[in-house]
């Protein structure tokens, strides 16, 4: 693989997303644009970071630039297309199902997994703004993961905690309304953090 893959990947593992993109912006622009035997690769590594910072609309715009045949012949690269097209729509469960069928290569489980806590963390958002009481079983369909996984994602991106079998989310604890990428990046990074961290020790004996 080549260097400059090796090194946004690397970036893209420490969690620096934000400076992955930049990196890969400055050498296409010194490159004079994507040297076609990086193409496929590289465009793979960009949109995945565009999606993950919330960057929709780049993200689309790099896939549409490739030429035609590497979309096409790519897997990688549709994947990405249909993650994309689902997440302009706002429609997770088409974003989370391509990602899951997705044969990413083990060099990229790690951005995918911000990808898909991204996701999960946009879609949370999206129902708290939507929904005032709400089944922890359609929180869990929305996020495709068991209904535990749901309690939790939901419990350490929003703070909402089940009422039995239902979130009720009006007397969740208010959270600040997010806009824009910087903020989407803010919430999936805690996200990580949560599920990377496990539980804390809480000094009961």
């Amino acid at each position: 693989m080549s260097s400059i893959i090796d090194k946004l990947i690397s970036l893209g593992d420490r969690g620096d997303v934000a400076e992955m993109i930049k990196e890969a912006e400055k050498y296409e622009l010194e490159s004079g644009g994507i040297p076609q035997d990086l193409a496929g690769s590289f465009a793979v590594v960009l949109i995945t970071g565009y999606l993950i910072q919330g960057d929709f609309p780049n993200a689309r715009f790099t896939y549409k630039r490739l030429p035609a045949t590497i979309q096409g012949s790519n897997k990688s690269i549709q994947c990405l297309g249909e993650v994309t097209k689902a997440l302009l729509r706002r429609s997770s469960r088409p974003a989370l199902a391509a990602l899951k069928a997705w044969a990413a290569p083990e060099s990229l489980m790690g951005l995918t997994k911000q990808l898909t806590l991204t996701i999960h963390t946009l879609t949370l958002r999206r129902l708290s703004l939507s929904y005032s009481d709400i089944s922890v079983a359609e929180v869990a369909k929305e996020l495709c993961v068991t209904e535990a996984e749901a309690v939790a994602m939901a419990r350490g991106v929003l703070g909402w905690e089940p009422v039995g079998d239902r979130f009720k989310t009006y007397n969740a604890p208010l959270v600040k309304k997010p806009y824009g990428i910087p903020c989407i990046a803010q919430l999936s990074q805690r996200a990580l953090f949560l599920e990377t961290s496990g539980p804390q020790p809480t000094g009961d004996k």
